[in-house]
Parts: C-alpha cells; structure tokens; sequence
C-alpha cells in the first residue's frame, strides 16, 4: 500500500483545514527558529523543511566551513527525529551503510546475527557524499526510491518518515567522485549554500551557535510529518499554474529546445521530475497557508527541483556553463 492510500485512512476531509493551519503555523515557526541558529540560510533551510515534509531527500552543496554539518543537525533536532549520520571517504564500503551479517560469540557458541547499518534511521545524514566512490553511493539508489534495503536477497524496510540529506562539495574540489545521474535524479531538490555576506560574517564572529543550538525545541514529529504530508497532497495547482508547469518539462525535449539551447540539453527531464516538481509546489502553497499552489510556488521551488535533473551536454559542461542560467532561457515567455 502506498503512502498516499495509508493516509487518507488515518484522516479524514474534516482534518484537512486543521491539519493545513497547524503545518503553515508550526512550518513556519520551525523555519524561524532555524534561521536564528543557522544565519543567512533562511532558504536552504526552507527548502529543506519541504522536501522533508514532502517525502523527498535534499542534496545540499555548497563550500567546506559554510554550516551545512551544523544545519542539519539543528533541523534533526528541531523535528525529533532519530538521525544517524556517516563521514563519507574513499574507504567507506556499502556494508558500513547498510549492515550486515556478524559472526556473534553466545554462551549457546556462535551465531550469525543481523546488525542494522546507521541507514535505518528516520534522518539519514551522508555527510560529503561524493567523497565516497561509486560503489558505495549506489548502496543509497533502493532506500532512497523504495524506503527499504536488499541485504544478502532480503528486504528490510526502513523506518517512517525516512529523508536522507547528504552534503556535496563542489565537483571541482580534490577527492570527489560525481554523483551517478541516476541517484542524483533520486534527490527531491538540490539547495546550493555558498559563503555568507559580509554582515552575516560579522554576525558570526561572535555568535554563540553551540548555545543557541541547547534552546532549540522540536516543533514537529513523525505524525506531524505523515498528516502534514497528506495534508499538501490535497491541495491542487491552479489551472494556470499546472499548465506553466507541463510547458517548462516539454520545453525541454530536443524538439521543441530553440536553436541555442539544443546542443547544451542531452536529455528531456523525466516524469519523475514533473511530479515531484509538482509536489514541492504543493508543499510549499501549504506552508504558506494558500489552498491552491500558484505561479509562486513554482518560480520559487523549480531551480532546486530541476537543477540536478537536466542533463547537460559535454559542450555545456566543458563550457561551464550555469545550469541555473539554461533554466531560466527555458522559462523565458512560460514564467
């Protein structure tokens, strides 16, 4: 049974205008709170929160000694989940990910026992994931598409909600190994956090975040997350809105990319990309107490759902050129 069918038991229409008053209120407060602690990062952190409402997981690059580390686990806190978090390096092996079979000295002798690996948690942390190779960054494919793990041909399920938020540094940094497009493609969004301004700088000189990090107080829970997700998914695009949001995905297709675009666009973003676009803007109209997701919705959540997800061309790439950029050549005319 999917997630959406197992909700629509627990609630009924009558919670929906309760439970989409809580989420706006309490998702705003939780956003709040966070931007106290982790400074000049209100929109990393808000998009953060929607993918995990969302059921998503969040890719999250950005410069060494920027705060990703310190923001992630402000956000575990403040939503009371149990966070597990593994320091990616070359040496990491898929089985220090997933766990395995261990050979356990009994009084009765020995026995092969079961030892679940820190991906079952309800927030998994891979902490620069593209330091790890890709042997070990395929391990994450299946918990990240199905919520569950094959080890040695059984499936283990785990646990609800489960987001996993992994960090990047950029691709051009020593020791890194680029993300298969395939995981990449699994990522809800990609949030880019770079270095702060110069006011935010001197805010930070003599800011006390270990402090601040105590007084954090949780504002959400695993119910909170399982009805405020139900919640989002009942809420429709305009008409308006869900047609700019097929006309962006079509343009992508070679036939109908202009002269210019064609040779930097490999390949059209996938059905995937359309629906989880569509369930970020979702997410985000309730957050903002709206009842219909609108234009601003979507102008403010299709860079960190598509960013990762248009393949670009060795002509694209050998020119370094801001994938940003080709989006917004794309939306010219639509947004």
């Amino acid at each position: 049974m999917s997630q959406d069918t197992q909700e629509s038991h627990l609630y009924s229409a009558q919670d929906l205008g309760q439970i989409l008053a809580e989420f706006s209120q309490q998702g705003q407060e939780l956003i709040t709170q966070l931007s106290k602690v982790i400074l000049g990062q209100t929109a990393v952190l808000t998009e953060a929160v929607i993918a995990m409402i969302a059921g998503g997981h969040i890719l999250l690059e950005g410069p060494p000694g920027v705060g990703k580390t310190f923001m992630l686990k402000a956000l575990a806190k403040s939503s009371s989940l149990k966070m597990k978090r593994v320091q990616c390096t070359p040496e990491l092996m898929p089985s220090d990910i997933l766990g395995g079979y261990r050979l356990v000295q009994k009084m009765e002798g020995p026995e092969l026992t079961f030892q679940e690996g820190p991906i079952f948690t309800q927030i998994f942390f891979a902490d620069e994931i593209n330091r790890a190779t890709p042997r070990t960054q395929a391990a994450l494919l299946e918990a990240m598409g199905e919520g569950q793990v094959s080890i040695d041909g059984e499936l283990r399920v785990l646990p609800s909600p489960f987001f996993l938020v992994a960090t990047q540094n950029p691709l051009d940094h020593e020791g890194t190994y680029p993300l298969p497009e395939a995981q990449a493609d699994r990522f809800f969004f990609k949030s880019l956090s770079d270095h702060p301004s110069e006011s935010v700088l001197d805010k930070l000189l003599d800011f006390d975040a270990l402090s601040a990090f105590e007084k954090l107080q949780a504002f959400t829970s695993a119910e909170k997350i399982n009805a405020w997700y139900w919640a989002s998914t009942q809420i429709p695009l305009s008409p308006q809105t869900r047609q700019k949001l097929l006309q962006i995905l079509m343009k992508t297709r070679a036939q109908n990319l202009g002269a210019h675009l064609r040779p930097l666009i490999q390949d059209a973003l996938s059905p995937r990309a359309a629906r989880e676009l569509y369930k970020a803007c979702q997410v985000h109209a309730a957050l903002n107490g709206r009842l219909v997701a609108n234009d601003d919705d979507l102008k403010r959540c299709l860079f960190p759902s598509i960013r990762h997800r248009l393949r670009l061309s060795w002509q694209a790439k050998s020119s370094q050129l801001n994938v940003d950029e080709i989006i917004e050549e794309i939306c010219k005319g639509i947004l």
